[in-house]
């Protein structure tokens, strides 16, 4: 009986060592694997679609956030950010969030054991964190408070919020060392890490020097509220993504050279 009961108790051990590593979750993982995972995930793929599938959600998310801003709201009846900053904005929400959400689950972070739709989820639910936190700031940097003008502020952070925390909330989730290694030590690593930070970066610096214009006495209607902010987001977006795909354009490059120069 003892030799039995020493049976179980060890095939239950290997049961627990064997269920140990599945169960763990993103955030338990030490930092040094935190930082490469993005990678790896990535690495599913053979090695020159890695670039070509990162380089496509980018494109996409670009497209529709530039789609959002100018081409469909003038298609539903000649609207503009300069006239009409709420409905645009609204629009340009409505287009590019589903869009930049699900593109972004797809290059989630432990895709077997985090499925697309949960990722989906933590990005939808950071939204609202970050649309406040957008909206508080540029209240506390001079954004007007009347109602109208807070309507306004909100529909603007929705829009920074899709641009900068969204995306990181659908690929690492709750993950401090990653928002950390993203935002406040600003050192990307790899390719995906690369392609949340400098755009994310980019959308927050144009908004802030997309401000400067504003208090100028020109009276121009593009000096209003938002609309110079929205512009130096949207601006800093884009152009940080064509930046960081030339980046890992770069690397990519240089990656191939070193492969064939280790075949022959």
């Amino acid at each position: 009986m003892e030799g039995k009961g020493g049976e179980m108790s060890g095939r239950a051990k290997g049961r627990r060592r064997k269920i140990t590593p599945l169960s763990k979750t993103f955030e338990e993982r030490p930092q040094d694997q935190i930082h490469s995972q993005g990678e790896e995930d990535v690495d599913q793929f053979p090695f020159p679609f890695r670039f070509w599938i990162l380089a496509c959600v980018q494109l996409i998310c670009g497209a529709a956030v530039y789609l959002g801003l100018w081409i469909v709201p003038y298609l539903m009846g000649g609207l503009s950010i300069i006239f009409q900053p709420v409905e645009t904005l609204r629009i340009c929400f409505v287009v590019a969030f589903p869009v930049i959400l699900f593109s972004f689950s797809m290059l989630r972070l432990q895709p077997e054991i985090c499925p697309v739709w949960w990722a989906a989820f933590r990005g939808f639910l950071s939204l609202p964190i970050g649309m406040i936190v957008a909206s508080f700031i540029a209240t506390i940097f001079g954004a007007p408070v009347s109602y109208e003008s807070a309507v306004r502020t909100l529909h603007w952070g929705a829009l920074v919020s899709t641009l900068t925390v969204v995306p990181v909330a659908a690929v690492a989730g709750g993950s401090w060392p990653m928002w950390h290694q993203l935002f406040a030590a600003t050192k990307p690593n790899g390719p995906l890490e690369l392609a949340l930070c400098l755009p994310a970066h980019g959308a927050a610096i144009g908004s802030w020097v997309g401000a400067w214009p504003m208090p100028l006495d020109w009276e121009r209607p593009w000096q209003e509220w938002p609309v110079c902010c929205t512009y130096g987001a949207v601006g800093g977006y884009l152009l940080t993504v064509f930046v960081s795909l030339g980046w890992n354009a770069v690397n990519l490059r240089q990656s191939s050279k070193g492969e064939e120069e280790k075949a022959k």
